[in-house]
């Protein structure tokens, strides 16, 4: 759970400010190419001259290497700002109790 992974104040910033820390494990990259393309993803693999990427809609995108100008962390998190103006109270308390492992 993330309650043995990390603290409750880490949660609340997670859910306030998604983009304020993001782990490595959940962290998307910016690849931009020599003809101006972007692409924004979790890099799956790098390798045989190909960078293969998932983006924030599950599509599987592939980008030769050599074609490469920029390649950096990307510094928005995939999690919604404004995710707890969704819910009410109950709905808050029972995302908190469930992330910390705390099931009612």
């Amino acid at each position: 759970t993330l309650g043995s992974r990390f603290g409750v104040d880490d949660l609340l910033d997670a859910l306030f400010e998604p983009s304020k820390t993001i782990s490595d494990q959940y962290a998307d990259t910016e690849l931009q190419t020599d003809e101006g393309d972007l692409y924004v993803g979790r890099v799956e693999s790098d390798r045989d001259g190909i960078v293969r990427l998932v983006d924030s809609a599950g599509r599987k995108l592939e980008v030769e290497s050599a074609r490469i100008v920029v390649r950096r962390p990307w510094k928005l998190s995939r999690m919604p700002v404004g995710l707890l103006d969704t819910l009410d109270e109950a709905g808050i308390r029972a995302l908190f109790d469930y992330s910390l492992g705390k099931v009612r």
